[in-house]
Order: structure tokens, then C-alpha cells, then sequence
């Protein structure tokens, strides 16, 4: 049946909250040249209105082209129904990002949905779904990295922040993980060897040694740490660019590349 698109009402429960411009005027012109080729999904009418159950985009392109109507089928789903049938609809076009999605989680859990029934109606592994339990617990920076595809929202690399005690150091490793494009296993590393620096010093931060690092004649690298460059310049080369590519470039001081193998690399074949 057809049904005034001023008579129907998003989603409340919708997961997915951004829809890009150009793509709904893409679909907005395929639909002026070759019509709805499939019904949207509502619910209602409750007092008089309809609420949307699958189709937002071709409701938004419909009344992005003016249409006063659109072909529609009515169901009458339950409250829960509602919200599965929309994240199933979205999953399966890949439609929300990893904190939409673990959002929509959470939102089934609280309609009591176990995490077994969510894998079975969602077709999606149990750890996908624990996982998007995990996402939301992360700090919100950390969860707007997930949410732009920064970093990964596998389980691994969530565990990997998630045991990080210090908000500021998790959240600037996060960071880091992002623009150097690393993984879990990065991340842990890091973390273990920034845990060895606390027990050492008492510090949860990384601290920054710009002017020693200029009197030494540069920015602060294992080369500085070691007190002289070594003879072969092949090895100062690669030692260098090493440097260049640590991912604590911008942090590093004595206290910090002390660490580094690099150093003791130097220091036994400098």
C-alpha cells in the first residue's frame, strides 16, 4: 500500500545515525528514473502515524525528490522485533560503523535479548558481539577511533587498550596505534614496556626532554643516548631512520630510549 511519507516517522530505535548526502542523491535519482523497485517496512499506525522498521534511505530519497507518497508494507513487530529488524537490515548492507553497532547491541540486551539469541537472529560470531560490549566500555577518543575505522574493533586490540590502567596513556597509545596503523600487538608491547618505566620511576606519563634534546645537537634519539655516532655510517643511517619511525619519536628522552634495543645494538657495535 502506499502511504504518505509525512505519515511516517524514523525509527526511534534506528542504530544507524549517519547517512551521506550524496549517497542519498544518488538513490534519490535512481529512484526518479526507475521508481521503488522495493517497498520500505513500517510498523502502525499508532495514533495515526507509521514508524519506520527498514528502509530509511529510499523514505529520506522520496521526500529528497519532493514524492508525497511511497509503496509500503506494514508489519506489526514487537518493541524488540522493531530494533532486530533494523540492525539486521543494516548489518547486512554493512551499513553501521563498529559503535553504532555495538550501541545496537546493547540496545537489544537491555530489550533482554541474550548474547546467543542476538548471534543467532543477527547471524554474527559471539565475540563480535562481546566485543562491541568491550567498545563501549573504552574511553570515548577511543571509541570515536573504532567508530572512523582508525583502528580495529577486533577483540584483540580492544583487550590490548582495555589493560592499560592509565586513562591518558590508553587513550595516547590508541592515538599513536592510529596513525602508525598498529595493531594489537603493537599495542601491548608498548604497554609493557611503558608498565616497566612506571614500576621504575612511579610516572604514568612519558616525559619530554626537547631542550636536552637540543643541546645534544638534535632531537633526542638512541644515537644521543649512546653519546656518539658510530663509525660505520651505514649503521648511524639505519639507526636513525629507525629512530625517525618510532612511534614515541615526538616523546623521546634519556629515560625512555633507554629501553630501546637499539641502544644496546649501538652501544655493542658502535
Amino acid at each position: 500500500m502506499k502511504i504518505s511519507v509525512d505519515l511516517i516517522a524514523p525509527n526511534p530505535q534506528q542504530p544507524r545515525q549517519v547517512f551521506d548526502t550524496d549517497d542519498l542523491r544518488g538513490l534519490a535519482e535512481s529512484i526518479r528514473e526507475h521508481g521503488l523497485l522495493n517497498p520500505i517496512a513500517v510498523e502502525g499506525p499508532v495514533d495515526g502515524r507509521y514508524y519506520l522498521i527498514d528502509g530509511e534511505r529510499r523514505w529520506r530519497a522520496h521526500k529528497m525528490l519532493g514524492l508525497e507518497e511511497i509503496e509500503a508494507s506494514v508489519r506489526e513487530p514487537d518493541h524488540a522485533d522493531r530494533l532486530v529488524l533494523a540492525l539486521i537490515g543494516n548489518l547486512q548492507r554493512r551499513d553501521l560503523n563498529a559503535l553504532e553497532r555495538a550501541r545496537a547491541f546493547q540496545q537489544l540486551r537491555e530489550e533482554g535479548l541474550t548474547m546467543e539469541r542476538m548471534a543467532a537472529q543477527l547471524g554474527v560470531s559471539m565475540a563480535t558481539i562481546a566485543a562491541g560490549f568491550l567498545l563501549l566500555e573504552m574511553d570515548a577518543p577511543i571509541q570515536q577511533l573504532v567508530a572512523d575505522g582508525r583502528i580495529s574493533s577486533d577483540p584483540k586490540m580492544l583487550y590490548a587498550l582495555r589493560d592499560i590502567p592509565d586513562a591518558e596513556q590508553r587513550v595516547r597509545l590508541a592515538t599513536i596505534a592510529a596513525e602508525k596503523k598498529q595493531g594489537a600487538a603493537w599495542v601491548r608491547a608498548w604497554s609493557k614496556r611503558m608498565g616497566g618505566e612506571r614500576q621504575k620511576t612511579g610516572s604514568h606519563r612519558l616525559p619530554q626532554a626537547y631542550e636536552r634534546a637540543a643541546a645534544a645537537g638534535g632531537h633526542w634519539n638512541a644515537i644521543a643516548q649512546v653519546g656518539r655516532r658510530p663509525e660505520d655510517a651505514r649503521l648511524a643511517q639505519a639507526a636513525d631512520a629507525v629512530c625517525r619511525d618510532c612511534p614515541l619519536y615526538d616523546e623521546a628522552d634519556e629515560r625512555t630510549c633507554r629501553a630501546c634495543p637499539l641502544v644496546d645494538l649501538l652501544r655493542r657495535f658502535g
